[in-house]
């Protein structure tokens, strides 16, 4: 049953409140996945110091690693298709996908799921029609960052879908509207600040899905609930290595060269003869002076220390992230066997399997809803979905090659079975050779069949 005006309005005023709180800790997680925004809470009093020169070094210590450890792990999670059993059903199920852009966006899916610790796919009946199914509407889908949509849930853990969502949309003025999802309609809401709740109800559309149509793609969802991102779990490391190249900045800026010194001199009558002789010398200048004036130097600050600080803080940022020091650190792998590495790599490809594990249910969820809007019921009740993706490690063609020929000479499978697993072919482009080698058989294939024919009629 929708939900009554009074209701709706009590509804979305408590999320608002909710959302607003989350929307806070995430623009704080959203502060380090920046790429030149200071977040060093160390360097913070040098953001409010009038000395504007601290003020730049602290922004010119930001080095954004964090997100290029989130970067890293999106980039390797490709979902390239769905298996659901049938060629054709798993071409319907993947079809929702493909038309409303969410293969070319997934990265942008990914990139948030990792570092906010969620995002969401919304699902909804569309108003527009397939070209080749004039009967049937597209189901509308669309990616929506944590930041822009609140869900909340009776339970988290175990609820497949949550109870409410909420989209903030903001408007000039600092304005907003809101959009609020149950199981039964869309509620359309705006601020009015002259209204006692301070929201306009505008409309009620009953979208018929029969639950609230948000899939959410977490992170790191632990027995609790809890999913926290990347961002999240390894931010302490990451203000360390701000921390120390801040310190380097400072030294290199202003006691990174020696310090002429001059011992001897009349002492200043008035603070006006002291400013004076507080001049700035040139490198090229000459000192002198007379009777007891000695002159020396002060030695620079070495920066040896501060770098292989620096250093250590990257490597342990990289550690404790499963994140390949090369990643972070620009460097190179010089003469290493394959066995080497790949065994380098290990960790890493443990915890992109591990993330993609934990989204190949929210995949599964959301092809199953798309099926529903588009009212293919069967498929939407077919829970043997699965997601399936790319092979993104770096292999050469000649070792792909060689390792497929062996699986279909050696284990007899067909080689039209694994024309999806070389790299750099699409589903559509292995699907059009495996039309092509049906519609010409090789010699070996007609004489087989010829022989089968023969058998069969019974001709000797």
């Amino acid at each position: 049953m929708v939900m009554s005006h009074a209701a709706t309005l009590d509804v979305a005023k408590d999320l608002i409140g909710q959302a607003q709180t989350a929307r806070r800790e995430l623009d704080e997680v959203d502060r380090f996945l920046a790429f030149d925004n200071p977040v060093d809470v160390v360097a913070r009093k040098a953001h409010v110091s009038p000395n504007h020169e601290k003020n730049a070094l602290a922004r010119f210590s930001h080095t954004p690693l964090l997100q290029l450890v989130v970067s890293e792990v999106a980039q390797q999670m490709v979902l390239e298709g769905i298996d659901a059993g049938a060629d054709d059903v798993s071409a319907a199920m993947w079809r929702p996908f493909e038309v409303n852009g969410l293969v070319s966006r997934q990265y942008a899916l990914w990139h948030a799921t990792v570092g906010y610790g969620e995002a969401h796919v919304m699902v909804l009946p569309g108003d527009t029609v397939y070209p080749d199914e004039p009967g049937r509407a597209k189901a509308w889908m669309s990616a929506f960052s944590p930041r822009a949509l609140f869900a909340s849930w009776n339970d988290p853990v175990e609820d497949a879908f949550p109870a409410f969502a909420l989209r903030t949309i903001g408007q000039p003025g600092k304005k907003s509207v809101y959009r609020l999802y149950d199981d039964e309609a869309v509620y359309f809401l705006a601020q009015d600040d002259t209204a006692k709740s301070g929201l306009t109800f505008i409309e009620a559309r009953e979208h018929n899905m029969g639950v609230c149509p948000v899939v959410s793609f977490q992170n790191d969802m632990d027995l609790e609930g809890r999913t926290p991102g990347d961002v999240e779990k390894f931010k302490i490391p990451a203000q360390r290595h701000d921390k120390t190249v801040y310190d380097r900045m400072l030294a290199q800026h202003y006691n990174s060269w020696k310090v002429r010194t001059a011992t001897g001199l009349e002492a200043p009558n008035s603070d006006e003869d002291a400013a004076a002789q507080k001049f700035k010398l040139a490198h090229d200048d000459i000192l002198t002076g007379e009777g007891d004036v000695k002159f020396g130097t002060l030695p620079e600050t070495q920066l040896t220390g501060f770098i292989q600080a620096a250093d250590a803080d990257r490597d342990m940022l990289a550690a404790v992230s499963q994140t390949p020091v090369w990643a972070l650190n620009g460097g190179q792998l010089v003469n290493l066997s394959a066995d080497a590495l790949v065994e380098a790599r290990s960790m890493q490809r443990l915890k992109v399997g591990q993330k993609q594990r934990a989204n190949g249910r929210s995949i599964a969820k959301a092809a199953r809803l798309a099926s529903f809007a588009e009212g293919r019921y069967e498929d939407a009740e077919n829970f043997n979905v699965t997601a399936r993706w790319a092979d993104v490690e770096s292999r050469s063609l000649a070792q792909v090659s060689d390792a497929l020929g062996k699986i279909v000479t050696m284990l007899g499978v067909p080689a039209e079975l694994v024309l999806d697993m070389i790299p750099g072919v699409t589903p559509a482009k292995a699907e059009e050779w495996r039309e092509f080698m049906r519609a010409n058989p090789s010699e070996t294939e007609r004489l087989s069949a010829t022989l089968n024919r023969q058998l069969t009629h019974g001709v000797n």
